[in-house]
């Protein structure tokens, strides 16, 4: 993972306008077990696309699967559904839906 984060930043600097090397860094620190970080790096790359909905779909990911907190999920999967209403179900859309299944349950602690 050491590797992949160095050269993911050096992707960074040439090129900061892509999402790509920022979401390769924060798997990275996926691997690493240091969540903060990783979330960090995912908000980042919200804020540098903010229309591309892979960022926000790796975000809302993190969210629901990584932290078990669907409200903090849900927004995140709203936007990638806006961004892509087409987009197939495995996309966006299955994930929206069970973030707010879970949310409108009332049991979820997050």
């Amino acid at each position: 993972p050491a590797h992949a984060i160095a050269l993911a930043k050096r992707a960074r600097s040439a090129n900061p306008l892509s999402i790509d090397p920022i979401l390769v860094q924060a798997l990275g620190e996926e691997v690493r077990r240091r969540p903060r970080f990783q979330l960090g790096l995912l908000e980042k790359a919200t804020r540098v696309q903010p229309d591309n909905k892979e960022g926000w779909f790796r975000l809302g990911d993190f969210w629901l699967n990584q932290r078990n907190c669907p409200r903090r999920a849900l927004p995140a999967f709203e936007r990638v559904v806006t961004l892509d209403p087409q987009a197939r179900p495995s996309q966006g859309g299955d994930q929206y839906r069970r973030a707010l299944r879970l949310v409108n349950s009332g049991k979820p602690n997050c």
